[in-house]
């Protein structure tokens, strides 16, 4: 039923909707609110009475004498003018979200979810070691007393049931505390993609990873070896350590560079506004930069017409690595600085020229010499490296399904004219020195 005003409340307390008995009435409206009678707050949140209307305050506002009259009549126009306004916000932001969701249900695809992700909830026990720590008596020395503690309580071997004393501390290691053999671990691997079964796998020791794509049923036909994803944990952390070393000496040699502009005064006193510019350009991409996340992508040397079982690796695997064979995609993507970044359908023998031409070629402000390509499979082939008796014949490279092209922009460097000056201004300051010299001989 349509939301009814309360009949015990005043004007200026009575609530635009029942939404509003259970939030705080906004900051604007409790300023406007006199002293003995502050706004309604919901400071009953956890009273255990159903009622909510309760929570406000029901005596009415009667002013003293007429002249109170009008500024109480003057101040609930100005309050239900806030209100209004505050209430038109709120719809229209609902709407806007009420768009967004309308929007997303219209879409064919199904709505995403939290997936479901099979993984190790906790680290298992070392089975193969347990150690008992003991206190000589004598010398209050520690003694470590290890044994097999797989063999002790799943096997029962009276070997290891070593005898207990007083004051002895057994440990129980867990595989997070003590790096055990590979076959001891429980490797758990993913398959995602054109597999005729796709899922989680838990590895067997020893297996490879062609084995286990093997007892996976193999591939679909639609499978896209080249275009393959394998990513490895350890890679990542590996991948990502290297990165915020990079990003570190990237960041000394900077602040080596300001302190060095700092301390030359011709530098400092002429072009002060744009080293200012500079250092703040510099800062932004290093915070840019820290923000870059290591995928842990392991690239295979697949080539284009790859099929089958006989071209996967005998790779060893490891706990948590991922294998994603998608689908032969039918797009070939121009990003950079040209005029019309876009993807545009693959046709067989299509070259980096001919695309680049689909996407209105370089702009003025691309750098074409340092255009490169990324494969599907991950690897990159620069302008620089594709040379041949005839030249650079980069704009002549095939291309496959799923390749990028990249046109970057050119960097930006100081023009000749500033160094000029700048080397005229220094000039200038020792030929002012040398005559100062010779004035005081």
């Amino acid at each position: 039923s349509e939301f009814q005003p309360l009949r015990d409340l005043s004007e200026l307390y009575q609530p635009n909707s029942p939404i509003d008995l259970l939030h705080h009435v906004p900051k604007q409206l409790q300023q406007n609110f006199p002293d003995d009678k502050a706004a309604p707050t919901n400071q009953t949140q956890n009273a255990s009475s159903e009622d909510p209307y309760q929570e406000f305050d029901t005596t009415p506002l009667v002013p003293a004498n007429s002249q109170d009259s009008r500024n109480a009549q003057n101040e609930a126009t100005k309050n239900r003018t806030q209100a209004a306004q505050y209430n038109a916000t709120s719809r229209a932001s609902q709407s806007a979200l009420a768009d967004q969701e309308d929007n997303t249900t219209e879409s064919l695809n199904p709505p995403r979810t939290r997936r479901t992700i099979v993984r190790l909830n906790s680290a298992e026990i070392d089975w193969s070691y347990a150690v008992i720590e003991r206190i000589d008596p004598t010398t209050l020395k520690m003694q470590l007393l290890p044994f097999d503690l797989g063999k002790l309580v799943n096997e029962h071997d009276s070997s290891q049931d070593l005898a207990l004393q007083p004051g002895d501390v057994v440990s129980v290691f867990s595989q997070n505390d003590i790096h055990v053999p590979i076959a001891e671990q429980t490797t758990l691997i993913r398959l995602e993609g054109e597999f005729v079964h796709s899922g989680t796998y838990s590895a067997i020791p020893g297996e490879t990873l062609r084995a286990l794509v093997a007892r996976a049923g193999g591939f679909t036909p639609n499978a896209y070896l080249y275009g393959s994803v394998f990513t490895r944990e350890s890679t990542r952390n590996l991948q990502q350590r290297r990165i915020d070393e990079s990003i570190h000496t990237m960041t000394l040699e900077m602040e080596r560079s300001n302190l060095a502009l700092a301390a030359n005064p011709v530098s400092g006193s002429s072009n002060l506004a744009g080293t200012t510019a500079a250092q703040a350009s510099e800062r932004a991409l290093i915070a840019q930069m820290q923000q870059i996340r290591a995928t842990g992508r392991v690239v295979f040397q697949f080539s284009p017409d790859s099929a089958g079982l006989d071209g996967i690796p005998d790779l060893k695997l490891e706990n948590g690595d991922t294998f994603l064979i998608p689908s032969v995609p039918s797009t070939i993507n121009v990003l950079g600085a040209v005029f019309n970044q876009n993807s545009f359908l693959y046709h067989p023998g299509g070259e980096v020229g001919s695309y680049l031409n689909l996407a209105g070629g370089p702009t003025a402000n691309a750098d074409r010499g340092r255009a490169f390509v990324i494969r599907g499979n991950g690897s990159v082939i620069s302008h620089t490296v594709v040379k041949s008796v005839w030249g650079n014949e980069f704009y002549h490279l095939k291309l496959y399904p799923g390749d990028t092209i990249i046109v970057p922009e050119k960097i930006v460097k100081p023009s000749a004219l500033r160094g000029i000056l700048d080397w005229t201004q220094i000039f200038s300051q020792l030929a002012f020195g040398a005559a100062a010299i010779n004035v005081l001989r």
